[in-house]
């Protein structure tokens, strides 16, 4: 058997903060948890179990009672696993037809360019990917339109209001950006750049030793960040 679970996270994701925190217990321990103790608890028949979320919850808050199981979301080998690449996406505009062949580099570079693209993965070369619901809107409507917003978490950007939120570009330590938080409180700007990232707003960019440059993805993720959180006004 294959278990794919997407945003394991996303109920608890709706109480982060102090105010919440008996709430966020609540699911944690009685829904959460009592999901992977039965999932470790069939362990045999599962030949593998995929798990998403963008949240930074340690494991002594719920992953101990599947401690089997292993981060990957910034593994080198699987960094092109959770979007499309360039190659990828370049292909998906030409098979859909409505670029003359003639325009298509023309076409593909003004894309790259409005939309940046992700970065996962800190070690080896850099691979940069297109979130693939933006690709699909923009076969859709056959022209490149701003649609990342509409992808983003609105509850991520929620909980960021009334925050001192860091300046960007951030600079972080790749050991603390994959660590796990022992509490949902967003009350350091390390917990706020982690989140901004899991949640598509930021992106890796340079990474010189064991610090990491997490940079804005495009144009629209920054103006989204200026609209929705009026605290980061100030560094814009």
């Amino acid at each position: 058997m294959v278990v794919l679970i997407d945003e394991y996270d996303a109920p608890l994701n709706k109480h982060i903060g102090p105010a919440k925190r008996d709430q966020f217990d609540d699911v944690r321990e009685n829904f959460i948890k009592p999901v992977f103790e039965e999932l470790s608890s069939l362990d045999e028949h599962i030949l593998f179990c995929f798990v998403t979320g963008i949240s930074a919850i340690g494991k002594s808050a719920i992953w101990s009672v599947a401690d089997q199981w292993a981060d990957r979301s910034s593994d080198a080998e699987l960094a092109a696993m959770c979007g499309f690449t360039y190659e990828e996406t370049k292909a998906v505009l030409r098979d859909a037809g409505f670029v003359r062949p003639d325009e298509l580099d023309a076409f593909f570079n003004t894309f790259v360019h409005g939309y940046g693209g992700y970065r996962c993965n800190y070690k080896g070369e850099p691979v940069k990917l297109f979130n693939p619901c933006v690709v699909r809107r923009v076969v859709q409507q056959r022209d490149i339109v701003n649609q990342w917003e509409s992808t983003v978490s609105g509850s991520v950007l929620k909980h960021m209001q009334g925050q001192v939120v860091p300046p960007v570009p951030i600079y972080i330590e790749s050991t603390a950006l994959l660590a796990g938080d022992e509490s949902p409180e967003l009350d350091s700007e390390v917990k706020l750049a982690k989140m901004l990232f899991r949640a598509g707003l930021l992106t890796m960019g340079d990474v010189c030793g064991d610090i990491v440059r997490l940079d804005h993805v495009n144009p629209e993720t920054a103006e989204t960040l200026l609209k929705r959180i009026p605290a980061w006004s100030a560094y814009a």
